[in-house]
């Protein structure tokens, strides 16, 4: 539902007002009558749902014990290989003498990651058939990884944690030294295949290759060790994210004057961090004082909870209290601006987001999720009135803008954006600890009411939203703001 204050706001229905969001415009009747167009595809979308791999895993969980172990061996004969997968996840729903023989038929998938769901699951299997399953799992790693395909290997690499545990210390040695001398190739495919290996290098090896990765000169080589830099400690990774280093599109002698202050920052002795940071939001220069603002979330685990605190009250004091509550990593290293549209993937865990310029930065992203999410979020989303009968005044669920069903088979859901996330405000501040985490713990006995179940309602999945002065837009850091759960890719209906 798009927003905007007007006059005609009488016309539309009292309830809308809890889907009104402090700092952006107020549903208008034409963004209310294309939010119901919308739902004119709502029978698409459930149809689409219905042949959906979350469609047949509720189907084994409301069949007769006796009838579920025939319906995961159906699963794993379809034609979807998603439905495969998720029948691995039905194992613990039959009886225990038949989880064995269902685990040995999910290895003997084509499918390497039917193999690996299946492999996930032998500690479900009785106790005597666990030594018989691992060794089932040791031949196949063995001929993966004395194979020469090194995409073989990097696939393989990960399913040494399920052979016998005598045998994986010899195995990830061969991994590694087959996946160093790979790394050494120029090719640019083998260079790629062996990505899903590098996490088992150790720390400092780890860190020193995907330094040098990032130094190569082949753009598209920078780009894939940029991806990697997750990978390590907090101290180097925040170093590379906030240097051209990690941006793939730019040089080292091209170093902006505020990556190299955060870069100082992080180089510092710990005892001279918090002047350093004092130093630089006091600087000329608003970038520096942008990122000085903006790092104080990353360096919670360096400075003492009461500096912390002082720095966040400066940081407010000096009115960059926006720096504080943006988002994290939304936009970071994505080309856009405000001025001219477009639209770019966001690279994110879980569901598919695409992130847009223009006018519609920091208001629109598009999540690109599975229907039966999709109808699990709607369902949370529309139902104002049970919110407004346990307590709430305003809707606490990520905000549907408007969707619709694409030609791939997963909803586009436009959704409002948000602020800072509860995790990374916890890093920054105290402020508002003990209101925030009851609304938490209501949004989260809401959903069980209406029985839905998220799946990972963690503190990074909780957005908050700060109340704007109408007038000038500036954050009000006296109010409470408000709580919203977001991120409904994987969410279920039950």
């Amino acid at each position: 539902m798009k927003i905007e204050s007007t006059r005609r706001e009488s016309n539309l229905p009292e309830y809308l007002k809890m889907y009104n969001i402090s700092g952006q415009d107020a549903i208008t009747e034409h963004g209310f009558a294309r939010y119901f167009k919308d739902r004119r595809q709502n029978d698409s979308i459930r149809e689409q749902e219905e042949n959906s791999p979350e469609f047949f895993t509720k189907k084994i969980r409301l069949a007769g014990e006796g009838e579920r172990a025939s319906l995961i061996r159906s699963g794993l004969e379809s034609q979807n290989i998603e439905i495969q997968k998720a029948c691995a996840g039905m194992i613990e729903w039959v009886s225990e003498k038949e989880r064995a023989s269902l685990i040995r038929s999910g290895l003997e998938n084509p499918n390497f990651e039917v193999k690996k769901a299946y492999a996930r699951m032998i500690f479900l299997a009785p106790l005597e058939e666990i030594d018989s399953l691992r060794n089932a799992i040791l031949i196949k790693v063995r001929q993966a990884i004395e194979s020469s395909d090194v995409e073989l290997l990097s696939e393989y690499a990960g399913m040494i944690w399920w052979v016998p545990e005598k045998e994986r210390v010899s195995l990830k040695n061969i991994i590694l030294a087959k996946a160093r001398r790979g790394l050494e190739n120029p090719d640019i495919e083998t260079q790629k295949a062996l990505m899903g290996v590098i996490w088992m290098f150790p720390t400092e090896e780890k860190i020193s290759l995907v330094k040098l990765g990032l130094k190569n000169p082949n753009t598209e080589i920078r780009a894939l060790y940029a991806k990697l830099i997750h990978l390590l400690p907090l101290r180097e990774k925040v170093l590379l994210k906030n240097t051209t280093l990690a941006k793939s599109s730019q040089d080292l002698e091209n170093q902006n004057a505020e990556d190299e202050f955060i870069k100082t920052i992080w180089l510092a002795p710990d005892g001279e961090r918090v002047s350093l940071i004092r130093s630089g939001l006091e600087s000329q220069n608003i970038e520096i004082q942008k990122a000085c603002a903006r790092i104080i979330r990353f360096i919670s685990e360096l400075v003492p909870e009461e500096k912390r605190q002082e720095l966040f009250d400066l940081i407010i004091e000096k009115g960059l209290g926006e720096e504080l509550i943006k988002p994290s990593l939304l936009y970071e290293n994505i080309n856009i601006d405000n001025k001219t549209f477009s639209r770019q993937k966001f690279e994110k865990t879980g569901s598919r987001t695409t992130v847009i310029g223009g006018g519609l930065k920091n208001k629109t992203i598009i999540r690109h999720i599975k229907p039966e999410a999709f109808s699990a979020w709607q369902k949370a989303y529309e139902d104002y009135d049970l919110w407004k009968k346990e307590g709430f005044d305003y809707v606490p669920i990520e905000p549907i803008q408007s969707y619709r069903l694409n030609n791939t088979g997963l909803v586009d859901v436009f959704s409002g954006v948000l602020d800072i996330n509860l995790r990374d405000w916890e890093k920054e501040t105290f402020m508002f600890e003990k209101e925030l985490e009851e609304q938490k713990n209501k949004i989260l006995s809401v959903l069980k009411k209406l029985k839905i179940e998220h799946v990972h309602p963690n503190e990074g999945n909780f957005c908050l939203r700060f109340f704007r002065d109408e007038k000038t837009g500036k954050v009000d850091f006296k109010r409470i703001p408000r709580l919203y759960l977001i991120d409904f890719d994987i969410a279920i209906s039950l």
